[in-house]
Order: C-alpha cells, then structure tokens, then sequence
C-alpha cells in the first residue's frame, strides 16, 4: 500500500514548469529551433550571404522606422567581408532574420564601400533610411567624400547632397581594421523618376585621390 501523494506548495509548482520551460526553451536553443538571442538572427543572416562567421563590431541599436517591432541592427565583418544584419524578435519563433546587406571585401582594393536601405511602409506613410558602409585597407587615407546625386539627361553627375567621413572621428577600429557607417541624406532633384545614386571618393592627407568611383549597394523593404 503506498502512502498519500505529497502536496506541492504553489510556489514549488510555479517553479517546476518554470525550470521545465528553461529546459525547453534551453533545448530549441541549442537545436536552433528557437533563437533566445540575435546572434541567432545574424546566423541566418551570415548562412544567406555565404559569407562565413562573422564578429559584432557595432551595434546600431533598434532600427530606427516605425512598426518594426522589438528589432535590432548589427554591423558585422570578418577578413572577407561585411554584413549589416538586421534582427526582430517574435514570440513564437524568438530572434530572426530581418533583412541584410552584405559587402565582399576579400580583394586587395584601399576601399570596399557599400550602401544599404531600409524601408517600411505603414498606414501612417513610408518611411526610410539610407546607409553608407565600408571598410578603409589603405593605411594613409584620411577622409571620404560622398556625393548623392543623379546624371542628368545629358550624362553629367548633379550632386545633390555631400557627406564627408574623417579618420578619428567618423571612422572606428575593430580587430586591427578600420571600418565607418553613416546615415546618407536622401537628396533632392529635380527629376523624381530618377533614383538617387552615390559616388564616393578616398583622399589622402594632402587630399590627393587614392579611390573614386560609384558605389552598389542593396536594400529591404520591410513590407
């Protein structure tokens, strides 16, 4: 004959189905059915890209448009490359990917320079923001100048907007490289059927020229 079973308080139920949903959610974790952190997002991010596994070097906090949820942007890089890697959390699935950029940086080149735009319409308007990336692999440049702008009927660049980026204040170093992002301004023209494109130039001290050119970059609309 057996005993009668032992009442468990209610605080020692509580923190039974607590630890087994620790353990649960410990093991979708470790079977990536379940992503308790970004990094899980990034992973996704990085698998898409083919670009390998890549550090955090800057973490761009919330991206900054509305009705994206509770979302995160990473900058991230290894030897050959770099990844903008955005990351929203669901309830249901935990962090994921949310839309990326990535930049080949594997050639011997004194620039790799992208931009990335993300946008998100809603019932409230559309809204957007407008990246420009890179890495700087030339040790004597000193400034970068970017022209927003379009060519106009005629081929001949109409600069719209400028941004200037400077080693030792816009620039940053990470794992022995030096690396720069910055929001771009949209720009005006006069022919809105244009799209607006992005020329960039690395300088030297002396403001001698060492890279020009125009740059590709990508973009994800958010829905």
């Amino acid at each position: 004959m057996t005993g009668p079973k032992k009442q468990r308080s209610p605080k020692a139920r509580t923190l039974r189905r607590a630890a087994a949903l620790l353990l649960l959610l410990a093991v979708c974790w470790a079977t990536g059915l379940y992503g308790l952190l970004p990094r899980q997002g990034i992973y996704y991010s990085e698998e898409t890209a083919n670009m390998g596994r890549t550090s955090v070097i800057l973490d761009m906090g919330r991206i900054p448009l509305k009705k994206t949820g509770y979302s995160r942007a990473y900058l991230c890089a290894n030897d050959n490359g770099m990844l903008v890697a955005l990351t929203r959390f669901y309830l249901l699935y935990g962090w994921m990917d949310y839309g990326f950029n990535a930049l080949d940086c594997s050639r011997e080149e004194p620039l790799h320079v992208s931009t990335y735009s993300i946008s998100k319409r809603t019932e409230d308007g559309y809204g957007q923001i407008w990246y420009l990336y890179g890495r700087v692999d030339a040790a004597e440049g000193e400034s970068l100048r970017a022209s927003v702008g379009y060519e106009d009927s005629g081929g001949q660049w109409v600069s719209a907007e400028e941004l200037e980026l400077t080693r030792g204040e816009d620039w940053f170093e990470a794992g022995g490289r030096t690396y720069f992002i910055a929001p771009l301004p949209m720009g005006t023209k006069e022919d809105e059927s244009v799209s607006a494109q992005v020329r960039v130039e690395l300088l030297d001290g002396q403001g001698d020229s060492l890279w020009e050119g125009r740059v590709i970059g990508g973009g994800t609309g958010l829905g």
